[in-house]
């Protein structure tokens, strides 16, 4: 009976062993690669890694509520190849604690994940899921900083092949890895990073000392806040010293939005090639506009360059900015890769090839570099272009055409004229735009004014020629556009000649000199000795100098300045200070008529002799199309049919001699 009994619990045993899984009271397998150890709980996986070598998750493997006691680690003389197996490590760390991040290895750790199916999923912060292998829980306040980390804090050889480092918090450096040892190494082929908090540098990844090599997998949704100190925050996807980047996606990270690199933040070596991706990062909020993928921090006052190591393919896509702008970026490029693969954050650059490597330019640099090219050329605006703090003044070195198509170059209040046209070359300006939607915003006196169509501003020069400063030999012709909201210390708020200028038709508006001073004037038009100015058209309105300068419109006071004058013209609302001054000459300066006047035309002058100021008005016009700017004065015209000023009381008299000639 003893027999049977024993041979019928014996049955049984073998039955239960076949039916039922094995227990969680114990791990099998011996370690070895094809043979792994199969683990089924926590305490099963600390056991076994700090045995070392092969370990496979059978289950979830939930962290205790004995914290101090609870963490997993890799020994310095260990290697450890853990496959996740689709299951999840979580550490379960809801209130963040010392040491609080999920493994430390100081060994030699490969994490892989060797399920296939689409059935194992867990659940991260509420409502994220999380398809496959999963490390997650950790809650680091540790403030050791070789004991930093969300995930995994990283001293000696870490690979992650799959699975996902997903969920963990730290509250100084690396939300999901810390690698910065002076030994230790971080290589990532495949998996994941995200969905992990820094509240210092580096979201997903915080690389200082050690090297970080990404060949393949995925580094998303990463955020460094910048809640531990006020000078961190940077780097939400990737912060990192030296990095070696062939493959893989940095995607939807973000940095705070006072810092910088919302994907990656690198200030040492990179070394780039294959098809990496690290596009849709930004600083600040994901929902924001400001784009902040890889930014390159500077060297000096030049930016750290990319080391172009292997081939690039042509399908890379790598957003840049930089502390720097105008600077070559790359360093290789022309052997392995075009400067296509890059693309700038900044909606104001763009990046070309420069000698075969990639540059990245505000646009505003790359106007000025077509304007300034020695064999000049006709160049189309298709866009706003402004001035940046680092940007360079725009010289005007050739013949060239410039259509403003309604668009606007704003030097940005820079402490220079907008345009400078060196001696012997030529600037013709036009607006063919025809339309009322391409509208810009000056301030005048502090108020927005808005002009219509297209504009050169913001030049604010400590010498002569705020909108456009036209050397000696130099031409300059405006047939339309506006010259408008420009500032000169000496002469020519929106144009100094020291060369000839011809407008046939635009407006030059609300441009000023800013030194109260006798010796300087031309708010709108300053014309140097020996200089000239010929007007067909247009309109030079709104333009102020100080009480002691002279010519708010133009400056007629130079030496032997030329001022042609034909068509339909308008000079008016040009003023001195609180007084009206227009045209402001002095004799024997004159307004030379070189063709004949349109009725409309009205010059509102300033001249400070009785003696005449027009030559060639006799059958041009009339005296009438000009208007004194004195209002004890009106303007009538002499026996040779020239314009001269005269008080008033003399002018009416003369009136009603002469009848309706004189007004």
């Amino acid at each position: 009976m003893n027999i049977k009994r024993a041979i019928f619990l014996i049955i049984t045993l073998v039955a239960g062993a076949i039916l039922w899984p094995i227990p969680s009271w114990g791990y099998t397998g011996t370690g070895t690669e094809n043979d792994p150890y199969l683990v089924y709980n926590w305490s099963e996986l600390k056991t076994c890694m700090n045995n070392g070598e092969y370990i496979r998750l059978e289950a979830d493997c939930i962290g205790p509520d004995d914290f101090l006691n609870s963490l997993l680690s890799v020994p310095n003389t260990k290697t450890v190849t853990l496959d996740l197996n689709g299951y999840k490590i979580d550490r379960n760390i809801a209130t963040a604690t010392s040491n609080g991040y999920v493994i430390k290895n100081a060994g030699t750790l490969t994490i892989c994940d060797s399920y296939t199916g689409t059935d194992r999923t867990h659940t991260i912060s509420g409502d994220i899921t999380i398809s496959g292998g999963l490390i997650t829980g950790g809650n680091n306040s540790c403030a050791s900083s070789s004991d930093w980390g969300g995930g995994i804090c990283n001293l000696g050889t870490l690979t992650l092949n799959g699975g996902t480092i997903a969920g963990n918090i730290s509250n100084y450096h690396g939300g999901g890895v810390w690698n910065s040892s002076n030994t230790s190494s971080f290589t990532m082929t495949g998996g994941a990073i995200s969905y992990n908090i820094s509240k210092g540098n580096g979201g997903g990844v915080y690389s200082y000392y050690g090297t970080f090599t990404m060949a393949g997998g995925t580094i998303c949704h990463n955020s460094a806040t910048g809640e531990y100190t006020s000078s961190t925050g940077f780097g939400g996807g990737v912060y990192v010293n030296t990095f070696n980047l062939t493959g893989g996606k940095i995607e939807y990270n973000n940095c705070s939005a006072e810092k910088f690199g919302g994907g990656i933040y690198y200030f040492g070596t990179l070394n780039l090639s294959g098809n990496p991706i690290v596009n849709n990062n930004k600083r600040g909020n994901l929902d924001n506009n400001v784009n902040d993928n890889l930014y390159i921090v500077n060297a000096g006052v030049n930016p750290r360059k990319i080391n172009i190591t292997g081939s690039l393919s042509s399908t890379a896509k790598i957003g840049i900015s930089v502390e720097y702008v105008n600077k070559v970026i790359t360093n290789g490029l022309n052997e392995n890769g075009v400067s296509t693969c890059f693309f700038s954050d900044s909606d104001d650059c763009l990046i070309i090839s420069d000698n075969n490597e990639a540059k990245l330019i505000t646009y505003w640099e790359s106007l000025r570099a077509r304007l300034s090219d020695n064999n000049g050329g006709s160049i189309e605006l298709d866009r706003n272009y402004i001035a940046g703090s680092n940007d360079n003044q725009i010289y005007i070195n050739g013949i060239v055409s410039l259509d403003l198509k309604g668009y606007m170059i704003d030097n940005n209040n820079k402490s220079c004229p907008v345009i400078t046209i060196n001696g012997n070359a030529s600037l013709t300006i036009n607006d063919t735009y025809e339309g009322d939607n391409r509208k810009h915003t000056i301030s005048v006196n502090g108020t927005p004014t808005e002009i219509i169509g297209g504009l050169i501003t913001g030049g604010n020069t400590s010498y002569s020629g705020g909108g456009v400063s036209i050397s000696n030999n130099g031409v300059l012709t405006l047939i339309k556009g506006t010259i408008a909201g420009n500032k000169a210390k000496n002469n020519g708020g929106g144009v100094n000649v020291n060369g000839s200028f011809t407008m046939e038709g635009g407006k030059i508006c609300f441009n000023s000199i800013t030194t109260n001073n006798s010796s300087y004037g031309g708010g709108g038009v300053y014309i140097g000795n020996n200089k000239t100015f010929t007007m067909s058209g247009g309109s030079i309105v709104n333009n102020t100098v100080g009480s002691s300068n002279y010519g708010g419109g133009v400056y007629l006071r130079s030496t032997t300045p030329t001022f042609n004058l034909k068509g339909y013209v308008t000079i008016a609302e040009n003023t001195r200070g609180s007084s009206k001054n227009n045209v402001d000459i002095t004799s024997p300066n004159v307004i030379t008529i070189t063709g004949e006047l349109n009725s409309e035309t009205r010059i509102h002058v300033y001249a400070s002799s009785n003696t005449a100021f027009t030559k060639g008005l006799s059958g041009n016009g009339y005296s009438h199309y000009f208007v004194s700017d004195e209002s004890n004065y009106a303007i009538i015209t002499n026996g040779s049919g020239e314009a001269i000023r005269s008080l008033l009381y003399i002018a009416r008299s003369e009136e009603r001699r002469v009848g309706k000639e004189c007004r």
